[in-house]
């Protein structure tokens, strides 16, 4: 422990000597990450685990994140705030709090003897990613995911992210889609949420898409909330086995409006 106290000192005396060499190049990778990460990107900023300060685009953390770090807390003039503040989050503060914690926690884990932890996942992320409908008025997908007696969920997991499509989903023939989506230990949680404005005076069938990133591997509960799933029809909740890359569907019949009944 007093190594690695003496470890993080001595650096950070050292860090101003590597501003000036590094300055060109973080500049150059937040310009760059900055581009990257628009507004009409459903992608976290933050993947795997925390450090990536600087958003390199390797994802790599290294002692031009600590710089970086330095300045932004200390520099004269500091730099702007880091553009993923959950990445510059090292030690996983539950607040988000970003400080001098954070550098000494990234020092003891990459140059602490011995070595510190690792830096915490970054938070799990779900989406809405796309969706198509009305089904009932013709603008359906060019290939139909399921007849329209059923509800189903197709899904896709791989590299730590749950790629799914809710096909047949009831909702407002004229909705903002929305929807909650939670991750609770081993439960994934997708509410579907009806329409924020005006409503029209019907519903109708759509195709939803989401993205759940930096989920860890494991087994889960899925549960899918509809608004307008009669109390009859079985909702959409099933076991879903993450723990390699995997892909499938699991459907439930639907008897009531807005789904066809036979």
């Amino acid at each position: 422990m007093r190594i690695s106290l003496i470890i993080v000192s001595t650096l950070l005396l050292l860090l101003p000597l590597f501003l000036y060499a590094e300055t060109a190049d973080i500049a150059k990778g937040r310009s760059i990450a900055g581009e990257s990460a628009g507004i009409e990107s459903d992608d976290p900023c933050c993947v795997g685990i925390r450090g990536n300060v600087n958003g390199d685009f390797n994802d790599a953390a290294s002692i031009s994140d600590v710089t970086y770090l330095v300045d932004y807390l200390f520099g004269h003039p500091p730099l702007p705030a880091p553009l993923c503040p959950e990445e510059a989050n090292v030690n996983g503060d539950p607040d988000g709090m970003i400080n001098i914690s954070d550098i000494t926690y990234f020092i003891n884990w990459k140059f602490g003897i011995p070595i510190g932890p690792p830096p915490p996942p970054c938070p799990t992320v779900g989406s809405v990613t796309g969706y198509e409908g009305c089904l009932d008025f013709g603008v359906a997908k060019a290939v139909a995911l399921a007849p329209p007696d059923q509800g189903c969920i197709e899904y896709e997991y791989s590299n730590n992210t749950l790629v799914l499509t809710h096909a047949n989903a009831g909702l407002n023939c004229c909705p903002v889609i929305v929807a909650d989506i939670r991750v609770i230990g081993s439960d994934i949680i997708i509410e579907e949420i009806d329409s924020l404005e005006a409503p029209c005076d019907c519903n109708c069938l759509f195709d939803i898409d989401y993205k759940i990133n930096n989920l860890p591997p494991g087994e889960y509960t899925l549960s899918v909330i509809e608004p307008y799933l009669h109390p009859e029809d079985v909702p959409l909740e099933f076991m879903i086995d993450l723990t390699e890359p995997t892909s499938g569907i699991h459907c439930e019949e639907r008897t009531h409006y807005p789904w066809a009944v036979p």
